[in-house]
Formats: structure tokens, sequence, C-alpha cells
């Protein structure tokens, strides 16, 4: 049987089908601006970030391969981050969800390294205060604060 559908019946339905194409574009278009998503990405979680830029611009001073940060899993909910920049080692409680990344009870230990390497260290965890967006994109972790100006990059190792 054969159900008749009116003009009208098929304008509102084009119309349906128009505004879900068009809100799926743009929340498409959203998602490549924030998204931590990327096919050939590493993972967040578990991979070891070796630091490329601290502030948007890279480190006055040359960094070797012990300069890191990693995220990993506690336990299901709690997510936990170490980093090394110069001498000392640098924690924090971590919240994400979606693209959205947040270092929370910041802490460090307090061996004298130089004034030099002290100041890197204190602007690398202010960049880790103030981040509140990441992605991931290859081997390449970027980290946003509100104003999405990158704070801290990273390469995976």
């Amino acid at each position: 049987m054969k159900i008749p559908v009116t003009a009208s019946a098929r304008a509102r339905a084009r119309w349906l089908l128009t505004a879900v194409l068009c809100s799926s574009v743009l929340a498409c278009t959203e998602q490549v601006a924030t998204s931590p998503i990327d096919a050939r990405a590493r993972p967040l979680i578990g991979t070891t970030w070796r630091v490329l830029t601290i502030e948007g611009a890279a480190p006055a001073l040359a960094l070797d391969s012990a300069q890191y940060l990693r995220i990993v899993a506690q336990n299901r909910r709690t997510l936990s981050a170490t980093a090394r920049v110069a001498c000392n080692s640098i924690f924090a409680n971590v919240d994400t969800i979606s693209a959205r990344i947040r270092f929370d009870g910041i802490g460090a230990s307090r061996v004298w390294c130089g004034d030099a390497l002290n100041a890197l260290e204190e602007q690398f965890v202010r960049g880790l205060a103030e981040v509140e967006y990441f992605v991931v994109l290859g081997d390449t972790l970027w980290l946003y604060d509100g104003g999405r100006r990158e704070r801290l990059r990273f390469t995976a190792r």
C-alpha cells in the first residue's frame, strides 16, 4: 500500500534533513578545532610526551630527552600526571572530558637547579596551571589556555 505524501510534507522533510546536515557539518567543524581525536594520534594517556615549547616558544635552554610529561590512569576514574623539566619532578591530578583538560593540585620537588632552570620549571608549572584544552594530532600534543592560546607543546617519544 502506497502512502500519499503531500508537497508540504516533502518540503518539511527536506527542511528537516537540511537542518540536520547543516548542524552536523557545524558540529564537525567545531570538533576539528578542539578535538583530541585523530586516527593516527598517540593516546593522551600513557604516552610519554617530550617538551617542545613552553608558553608558545621553544625553551631558551636546550632540553634533553629526560624532559617529559606523562599522564597515567591511577584507576578507572583517576588520572595523574608526572613531569620533569629541569632537575625537579612535577606531579598533578588530571581531569579530562572530550577536548577539555585541567591540571589540579600541582606540586614539585624542591631541588635548586640554578636560576635559569628553576625559572624554566616555574614557567612550565604556570603553563600547566592555565591549561584548559588539548589537541593530539599524530605525534604532537598541544595544551591551550581558556583563551585558546598555546601554553605547552609536546612530541611523543
